[in-house]
């Protein structure tokens, strides 16, 4: 009985081991399979997730590609909401001669990043100063070894690593980038910077900083409206050459390297400046401009109008009828500049012309320099043309030449003429061209409580504002 018991309990015993160890090693064998399960679901996730980014940046690669391929502004006809995209312009700072030699020394602490337009690699230097010369159609650029080396490519872009460019005394943001045309054999150095920044600064040199914030405002619509009238103008421009070549229809506006003039050709632009409380009119103002039937107006503007009558004037562009309006501006008339006159005797005047190199080769021809008297007026009063009078010949002027001669001297063609002794005395009206926004009518127009909306109405009749998106 005992030895039963016993190798009963025994049997027993070994089979609750055996199964034991069965049981065991299937758990086992069951957290290893979940395991590597779960090894298999990382793998595949990670790689979807690599898919999904691969997707992503191809997506926006493409649209990057297609609003590249649109370089001009869209326009969006109704003012909203402020937008966050920046817009380029390029302004020309000096143009030379590109045979003889000029030389450059530019300014940046942080360094500089050199690329060509041309090409897309960057070279990056530690140098705070860099040297350019340009000689021969050629640019050299001084390196660590202060050796001059030749720059293969026909234009050179220098950027900051950090900070403003410093050169010739003045300072700029953005980029400058040394162009030569080799069709003019001119040397261009253009300043390519953010279209604020650049209204920042016109804002301190087209107008006085200590007017108030809705006269700044109007200033920065008409002179950003000015702007884009401009760029787009350049770089729509079609190029002179009507070869079918294949270069000739893939780039048709690489004729100008510009888009404006940095002096009151377009409007004055002389860089960075320390009145930092005009950043507030560009920002209220931040790409809204005035358009006309659908197209960006052309927002011409000067100092006083003198209370010329622009309907009368002699138009030039029936497609802009805003800048000929029928009301005369009256806010003017209390104003230095509404009215001057100015002297000058025969010498100082034969003195003028023969200093303008297109002027004095016809002037010459005169022979004995006689005087001068107004020979044609439109009906608003605007000086069209003068009469050179002279022993052999008379000789014609139009009003631009004269102006070109005289300079701020004459501050407007809307002017007299009488003769007193050997004095010729110039009686005249207004400071300017006497077209678009007389802007000390606008000031008086702004101490009467008018905002900048209707102030824009008034000298441009028929525009509307318009946000560039």
């Amino acid at each position: 009985m005992n030895s039963y018991k016993v190798s009963k309990l025994v049997f027993i015993f070994c089979f609750c081991k055996l199964v034991g160890v069965i049981f065991g090693v299937w758990g086992q064998n069951s957290v290893l399979f979940a395991r590597v399960a779960k090894t298999r679901v990382a793998k595949t996730s990670v790689k979807s997730k690599r898919k999904t980014k691969k997707t992503r940046k191809k997506a926006r690669k493409k649209k990057s590609k297609k609003k590249s391929k649109t370089r001009n502004p869209v326009i969006q006809k109704h003012v909203c909401e402020k937008s966050t995209k920046k817009f380029l312009i390029r302004v020309l700072l000096q143009e030379h001669s590109a045979k003889p030699r000029n030389k450059f020394v530019i300014y940046a602490p942080h360094g500089f990043v050199l690329k060509s337009p041309e090409k897309t690699k960057r070279h990056y230097t530690s140098l705070d100063k860099l040297h350019v010369i340009v000689k021969n159609n050629t640019i050299y650029l001084r390196d660590k070894t202060y050796t001059y080396r030749k720059v293969k490519n026909k234009s050179l872009s220098i950027t900051p690593v950090q900070g403003l460019l410093h050169i010739n005394d003045a300072t700029y943001q953005g980029n400058l980038t040394f162009a030569l045309d080799q069709t003019k054999n001119k040397l261009l150095l253009v300043n390519k910077l953010d279209l604020d920044d650049y209204i920042y600064s016109v804002l301190r040199f087209e107008s006085l900083s200590y007017w108030p914030l809705e006269m700044q405002k109007v200033q920065a619509i008409i002179s950003r409206t000015y702007a884009i009238y401009q760029m787009n103008q350049n770089r729509n421009k079609k190029s002179k050459n009507t070869s079918k070549s294949k270069e000739s229809t893939k780039h048709k506006f690489k004729n100008k390297f510009y888009d404006i003039k940095n002096t009151n050709f377009h409007q004055v632009y002389n860089g960075s400046h320390s009145c930092t409380h005009l950043r507030q009119a560009v920002y209220d103002t931040h790409n809204i401009i005035l358009m006309y039937d659908n197209t960006v107006a052309l927002t011409m503007f000067d100092v006083c109008c003198g209370g010329i009558t622009p309907e009368r004037m002699k138009k030039k562009d029936d497609d802009k009828p805003y800048l000929f309006k029928r009301k005369r501006c009256t806010f003017c008339r209390n104003r230095k500049t509404y009215r001057w006159q100015e002297k000058f005797s025969k010498r100082a005047l034969w003195q003028k012309f023969m200093a303008h190199p297109r002027v004095s080769r016809k002037v010459k021809r005169v022979g004995g320099f006689k005087g001068i008297k107004i020979k044609e007026k439109d009906k608003a009063g605007i000086v069209q043309s003068i009469l050179v009078l002279g022993s052999k010949r008379n000789v014609i002027l139009n009003g631009q030449e004269l102006k070109n001669c005289l300079l701020a001297q004459l501050k407007s063609l809307a002017f007299g003429l009488k003769k007193e002794k050997n004095k010729y005395i110039f009686t005249g009206r207004g400071f300017g061209h006497n077209t678009g926004l007389c802007q000390v009518g606008a000031r008086e127009m702004v101490a009467r409580n008018r905002g900048y909306k209707k102030i824009l109405e008034y000298y441009y009749p028929g525009t509307k504002l318009a946000r560039l998106l």
